[in-house]
């Protein structure tokens, strides 16, 4: 974790979202966000199903879902 933390203060992020299926309740979520959030980012955990609905990347809409 360590190599993130120093990777993201070089970049200067500011603000993560991290996403999984269950969110905060995921496991190691907590500790994730709180070893960042000493690097000095801002980070919101969010439960958000972020798989292909068909299971094809190809048959994905384009930018703003058009496609």
């Amino acid at each position: 974790m360590g190599s993130i933390s120093k990777l993201l203060g070089m970049l200067r992020v500011r603000s993560l979202l991290l996403v999984s299926r269950r969110g905060p309740a995921a496991e190691g979520a907590g500790e994730l966000a709180a070893a960042l959030e000493e690097s000095g980012a801002r980070v919101t955990v969010a439960a958000c199903d972020v798989a292909w609905s068909t299971g094809r990347p190809d048959s994905a809409p384009g930018p703003l879902g058009i496609g």
